[in-house]
């Protein structure tokens, strides 16, 4: 398992596991997620949709007076400049050498998009998902079939955008209670 989750795991190795302790271990988590990206709000008012108020040039173009300029969340993140191999399914590409949020990596990266045109599920995807995480981890024993190694060729992509392995073996064992 990698140290990132090992640590949230730690949180909650307890006999007695209940709703409390998983809200506990959820605001821990949060805190933390916070402090991590605490200069974020710094980072979205370049970010976000804006209207042009004078005539200016942006990368070699010209752009007039009053042009709405958005971002390109798909070019954003597969720019080569920050990101090795973009088009491959890599999901540890976000993590520094320790297994933290690397943040150089913060510029280029927006999954929830920022400002006024931020998703409204956000707040509550968030948490949902931690909570996810958390009750399988709880639950289950999850790891790799026996001399298998992490394999993300193949990848295919949804209609939405949305990338995922085309064939990841895992094994899952339910945990002893």
């Amino acid at each position: 398992m990698h140290s990132q989750f090992t640590h949230y795991t730690r949180l909650f190795k307890t006999s007695e596991l209940n709703s409390r302790s998983l809200i506990w271990g959820a605001m821990l988590f949060d805190n933390g997620f916070k402090k991590r990206f605490k200069n974020s709000p710094k980072m979205f008012h370049r970010l976000s949709p804006f209207d042009i108020s004078a005539r200016t040039s942006l990368g070699g173009y010209d752009i007039p007076k009053d042009t709405v300029v958005l971002i390109n969340h798909f070019a954003l993140h597969r720019d080569t400049k920050y990101w090795k191999d973009p088009e491959k399914f890599d999901p540890l590409r976000f993590l520094d050498e320790n297994g933290k949020m690397d943040p150089t990596k913060l510029d280029s990266w927006l999954p929830f998009s920022a400002g006024r045109r931020v998703c409204l599920g956000e707040s509550i995807a968030k948490p949902e998902i931690l909570m996810m995480c958390v009750h399988l981890l709880l639950r289950f024993e999850i790891s790799l079939p026996e001399g298998v190694k992490p394999n993300f060729v193949g990848v295919h992509r949804d209609v939405f955008g949305t990338e995922s392995p085309a064939d990841l073996r895992i094994v899952v064992k339910e945990r002893l209670r």
